[in-house]
């Protein structure tokens, strides 16, 4: 399979840290997606693979709005889509990709979401000659994407998805008074 690797979770989204931290509004604003990259140091210079992860929350949103939809409704790949939706949240399957990004053209939804064979990892989808560098992934996951929750799916998913059993650690993060200086100063005016 591959080797006990350790990497580190960057968060650089202010958005998402302004959710973690509760900003914006009086309902206790929670994380349902994040964007995210894991890197081999804790600086996060040196880059290893980027993910945006979804909860199931995120993924009926996607399914039921159609301004907030990750498949635009007229796209070939929606019925795909909706029918992993469908399976995800029934159990059926506890993850699925519903992108890949490569630095060349990306490919159709049905070639990201192709089940993995036994020894294939997403580093054996090759897009024209290159790997893909990043991945969209909806989790059978009702919980809000706290630091520690996202942590878990990596090291859950990683054997499958990467090829590696990794161990993952948070790297950067602001302090609570960072990240209200930031949305005083960026955040603040969409709220209103």
């Amino acid at each position: 399979m591959g080797y006990n690797t350790n990497v580190y979770l960057q968060i650089r989204d202010w958005n998402y840290w302004w959710n973690v931290y509760q900003f914006g509004g009086a309902e206790p604003s929670v994380p349902q997606g994040a964007e995210f990259s894991l890197t081999f140091d804790e600086d996060g210079e040196e880059f290893y693979f980027a993910f945006d992860f979804y909860n199931l929350s995120a993924l009926r949103q996607f399914c039921s709005d159609e301004s907030e939809a990750f498949v635009e409704p007229d796209h070939p790949d929606r019925p795909l889509f909706l029918d992993l939706a469908g399976q995800l949240s029934v159990g059926k399957r506890d993850f699925f990709i519903g992108a890949l990004y490569y630095d060349t053209p990306a490919s159709s939804l049905a070639f990201c979401s192709r089940p993995l064979s036994g020894r294939e990892t997403l580093f054996d989808r090759k897009s024209l000659p290159a790997a893909p560098y990043y991945a969209a992934a909806f989790l059978r996951e009702d919980r809000p994407l706290a630091p520690e929750v996202l942590i878990s799916w990596v090291e859950r998913l990683a054997p499958v998805l990467l090829g590696k059993t990794l161990r993952c650690r948070l790297g950067w993060s602001p302090s609570r008074e960072a990240a209200l200086t930031s949305y005083e100063e960026e955040g603040s005016a969409w709220s209103k």
